[in-house]
């Protein structure tokens, strides 16, 4: 039987590499009987966010045309990749299910310390000028997201625990790096595979560049009510580049912009609250008697 990887993300996690690279390397991907089906680079179209406060669910038309396209090419493996089937819930994680029900279906997960998603989420919200609420606030609107066991249920209980991949995003347990690491998952070798094209292109801009980003959309967008278009066009060209003002704010001293989002007493009481499920999801999906989900510990910055 044909087998389906699902990649569900979760986000923060290369998941913007990982599918460039697939995306990049369909052709490649396709002598080896791997299809990476149609699409600039993920598979978001599949799914549907239904608006705020409300659950994600599917656009079955995208389903009918990822099916023919399987069907066309007979391929032995399919990889499926988009963060954003993690925040489905239980009914729609079902549906996703009765549409795969004829082929062997795979769940793949990385899943990364939960202080350093929230760090991380929060500067790509903030460059975006998708929001600029404190951080704090941030973290409560997402909790429910890191959760990592509770978000694992439905797909346990709809594809059962043996047929769900969890992997760690910390480096060090992804020895051999991401994109090898999700290679071997998938059980396929990295012969004649393309590297060079997946770069890295979220750009990061320092932490007491963030800080500024946040306040200028805090007066520009939410006080002055001009456009996130303009203001993210003046933070893509200035501030978010390798430019001398760019320079000049990450090298500003502590006294005057500190360039920590947390410390260190905040992200241990971060992954004190998910202690128990981090320690469900180690004991339960990865055999880790010790209950250690991951191995790195909280530092400064």
């Amino acid at each position: 039987m044909t087998t389906i990887y699902l990649h569900i993300g979760t986000h923060k996690t290369g998941t913007t590499t990982l599918q460039k690279f697939l995306s990049s390397n369909r052709q490649k991907l396709l002598e080896k009987r791997v299809l990476y089906p149609s699409s600039p680079d993920c598979h978001h179209k599949l799914l549907q966010n239904k608006g705020k406060d409300k659950p994600w669910g599917l656009n079955l038309d995208e389903w009918k045309y990822l099916i023919q396209e399987i069907k066309s090419e007979n391929p032995e493996k399919i990889v499926v990749s988009s963060e954003n089937f993690c925040r489905l819930y239980f009914e729609d994680v079902h549906k996703v299910k009765d549409n795969l029900s004829g082929y062997n279906t795979k769940i793949i997960v990385y899943i990364r310390r939960q202080d350093d998603y929230f760090a991380s989420l929060y500067c790509q919200a903030i460059k975006t000028a998708h929001h600029w609420d404190r951080l704090k606030k941030h973290i409560s609107d997402n909790k429910t997201y890191d959760n990592y066991y509770q978000m694992l249920e439905p797909w346990k209980q709809a594809f059962g625990k043996e047929n769900l991949i969890i992997r760690v995003y910390e480096k060090e347990q992804l020895s051999d790096g991401l994109l090898n690491d999700f290679l071997k998952s998938i059980h396929i070798t990295s012969e004649g595979l393309d590297f060079k094209k997946a770069q890295q292109t979220n750009i990061s801009p320092s932490i007491r560049t963030i800080k500024i980003i946040q306040l200028l959309s805090d007066i520009a967008i939410g006080k002055m009510s001009i456009s996130k278009k303009k203001m993210t066009g003046l933070y893509y060209t200035y501030l978010i580049p390798d430019t001398n003002l760019s320079r000049l704010i990450a090298n500003l001293p502590d006294f005057l912009l500190s360039n920590e989002l947390m410390t260190t007493q905040e992200r241990v009481d971060i992954l004190k609250e998910f202690e128990e499920s981090n320690r469900k999801v180690a004991q339960e999906y990865l055999g880790r008697p010790d209950g250690q989900l991951f191995y790195s510990t909280p530092i400064v910055g």
